[in-house]
């Protein structure tokens, strides 16, 4: 997945990681999850392992950065397959999706605290509808903590709807599963 950063905000690049990114998206997730517990804020996020990580730095998955002047602020996780099983992304409930057809899955999206209430959600946002626009991906789903409602604000106001709240098997995490039909 290639995406391009918006024109309007010049000073924020998307760049898609790679496995020599590894170390970045480690440090990221864990420095998210460490402040969120040192506040005694709601988790939000799900600690992923080392294969898990590894798995999503390859194709078809995707991790992309959000850089402001060479400084990692921000990651996502993308799943656009030509070919899965919607039952293992917990995503089997997708209204109108039929065999054949695309989608993307936003899986998680990690934006630095210092960054946090800035609009950063959105531009990911919006720039992953772009991106599947030019992909012919007509579905698109994300997946996010139930107790993280500020992200589920920002899925609606983009105009998914909530069609799933369920269990991850993986972690016992509950999760709120979103849709868009582009």
């Amino acid at each position: 997945m290639s995406m391009q950063p918006p024109e309007s905000k010049n000073s924020f690049a998307f760049r898609t990681l790679g496995i020599n990114d590894f170390d970045t998206v480690l440090a990221m997730q864990n420095r998210i999850y460490n402040w969120l517990s040192e506040n005694s804020n709601p988790r939000f996020i799900v600690p992923r392992e080392e294969p898990y990580l590894r798995e999503h730095l390859q194709l078809p998955h995707s991790i992309i950065g959000l850089i402001e002047n060479e400084n990692h602020i921000g990651q996502a996780i993308f799943h656009a397959p030509h070919d899965f099983d919607i039952a293992e992304l917990g995503i089997d409930t997708m209204p109108d999706f039929e065999n054949g057809m695309r989608a993307s899955v936003l899986q998680g999206m990690l934006i630095d605290p210092e960054y946090r209430g800035h609009g950063l959600m959105a531009l990911v946002i919006e720039d992953w509808i772009a991106w599947c626009k030019t992909q012919n991906i007509a579905h698109l789903a994300a997946r996010t903590e139930a107790s993280h409602e500020a992200s589920q604000k920002n899925f609606i106001k983009h105009g998914f709807k909530l069609i799933d709240t369920l269990i991850d098997p993986r972690d016992n995490a509950k999760i709120c599963v979103f849709h868009r039909v582009l």
